[in-house]
């Protein structure tokens, strides 16, 4: 009796072997699916995801290095060659200050980049031509405008001084300020001392920066001419022909001496005034010259006319 239960106990019907042919098989397969599909596959799909995680974590590019000159390219652009977020402000705030790589190693100064991403950007830099020991040359416009170089400092005007490579428009208005204050700029060195104007910025633009001494003029020298003087300036004016004026439109600097009145500094001033910044509206605008005040202007204004 008690050998008939174990018996039945280890005995199947035939539906119950069915199902358990069927769990055998399932298990097995359980086993054998790594074997069936390459599990190498599978290593390198989670290689990549991790290399792609990397990416992401520490900002390198998925695409291929590109030629690119680290004195033009963009944020944009270094973010596209891999360098992180920190390094490309590094960069730009060195740009801005007038800092300019001249060759491929240079890139190597910046701090904060890794000796391998230098080593792998270098090939890339292809840095533009740039001289600026040339006597005249152009530089990006300003406001719409193209500047010729050198820049004479005691008559440029903002967006002239602005037009200077690292020399941003709050800086420019600083320095004519600084120059008005100190009745103009009597050595191009003088000019470093501007506020803000950083050495390196400075070192940078002072082969662009010309200081013709006749224009190195005091305001103070100007600042005796008498009432009676005035007086007979006024008279002048009304009696001398309006076809006997110069037109400092067209006149040179020796039609300008012509007339003993006019100082061979202002002469010379309305000239360069007028290659850098245009023909004169009227003949007031000479007043826009740094040391041209009131009573300059009064002296010389009977002699000229704007046609």
């Amino acid at each position: 009796m008690e050998n008939k239960g174990i018996k039945g106990w280890l005995s199947f019907s035939r539906k119950e072997r069915s199902a358990l042919l069927i769990l055998i098989v399932s298990v097995a397969l359980f086993f054998l699916v790594p074997y069936i599909f390459p599990k190498k596959q599978k290593e390198l799909t989670v290689a990549e995801d991790v290399m792609g995680a990397k990416t992401l974590i520490e900002g390198k590019p998925s695409d291929a290095l590109f030629s690119f000159d680290p004195n033009t390219i963009d944020s944009v652009g270094f973010k596209k060659l891999g360098l992180r977020d920190k390094t490309i402000m590094t960069i730009l705030h060195y740009r801005e200050k007038g800092g300019r790589f001249k060759k491929a190693e240079d890139i190597r100064k910046i701090y904060g980049l890794r000796k391998e991403e230098a080593d792998k950007l270098i090939p890339y830099i292809q840095i533009g031509s740039y001289n600026v020991t040339s006597t005249t040359r152009s530089v990006p416009t300003f406001n719409g405008k193209q500047y010729s170089f050198p820049l004479e400092v005691n008559s440029a005007g903002v967006d002239h001084w602005a037009a200077l490579p690292g020399i941003s428009l709050a800086l420019a208005q600083r320095v004519v300020h600084y120059r008005d204050a100190i009745h103009g700029f009597k050595s191009i060195e003088q000019i470093g001392k501007t506020y803000g104007l950083s050495p390196q910025v400075f070192d940078k633009i002072k082969p662009l920066l010309r200081l013709t001494p006749e224009i190195t003029t005091n305001i103070a020298s100007t600042d005796h001419v008498s009432i009676t003087e005035k007086q007979t300036v006024a008279t002048i004016e009304n009696k001398i022909p309006v076809s006997e004026k110069f037109n400092i439109n067209t006149a040179s600097e020796q039609d300008l001496l012509s007339q003993k009145r006019i100082p061979r500094s202002v002469a010379k001033a309305i000239v360069i005034y007028r290659e850098q910044h245009g023909l004169y509206q009227q003949v007031a605008d000479i007043k826009k010259i740094v040391f041209v005040n009131e009573e300059l202007f009064a002296r010389v204004e009977p002699y000229l006319k704007v046609e």
